[in-house]
């Protein structure tokens, strides 16, 4: 355009002869609608194909992240029904608090699950903020301690403390329970994971 500002055009061109001359007659029609109304299906597209993929890999992680919580259920549970006619009343306390604990790593796993998807869809936004890093892991080891402990596997922390960080908290709250679960499922019984941080440069690794 006379403004500078540029424009989808279609062209349309034709040969004729007047007067025994060959000429070419054009017609140009503006098709800037057109073209930003196909943009716009193919960004739709484009946004159907990462939310079917963010589905599938949330499913992924879901059954991924429940298998191993759900499996100490199932086994907790069934050494209740077998064993309850053949044991006193403080070991079925340990068993009945064993299941309760795994239940509530469980719920709490869930929730961190669907905070991640909400992330990945881009619902929430990212805030973050100052924290005591020690401060959530902490938490995260109490959470799957009875996992851990399940298969006589040892979590130490070695971090130091004060240490600060700079992050998002829910987003941090859905990292930690992954990484140190997934340390959980493929570490040997008996077993160490060891957990310590490092300061360089403003930075916590």
């Amino acid at each position: 355009r006379k403004d500078g500002s540029k424009v989808n055009v279609e062209i349309i061109t034709h040969t004729v002869k007047i007067k025994n001359r060959t000429q070419v007659l054009g017609l140009a029609r503006d098709i800037t609608d057109r073209k930003n109304a196909e943009k716009k299906i193919k960004e739709s597209e484009k946004q159907l194909v990462q939310l079917n993929a963010d589905k599938d890999r949330f499913i992924s992680i879901l059954g991924h992240d429940l298998k191993g919580p759900i499996n100490n259920l199932l086994g907790l549970s069934e050494a209740l029904i077998e064993d309850i006619g053949k044991v006193d009343i403080n070991e079925i306390k340990v068993l009945a608090n064993q299941i309760n604990s795994t239940a509530q790593i469980t719920s709490k796993l869930l929730e961190d699950l669907f905070v991640w998807a909400r992330t990945q869809q881009g619902s929430i936004s990212f805030k973050p903020q100052i924290l005591n890093f020690r401060d959530e892991y902490i938490n995260t080891i109490e959470i799957l301690a009875p996992i851990a402990n399940a298969t006589r596997i040892t979590i130490k922390d070695s971090a130091p403390e004060g240490n600060k960080d700079f992050a998002d908290i829910e987003k941090l709250k859905t990292l930690l329970p992954n990484l140190i679960s997934n340390s959980i499922k493929f570490i040997n019984n008996c077993g160490v994971i060891n957990i310590t941080t490092d300061e360089n440069d403003g930075e916590v690794k």
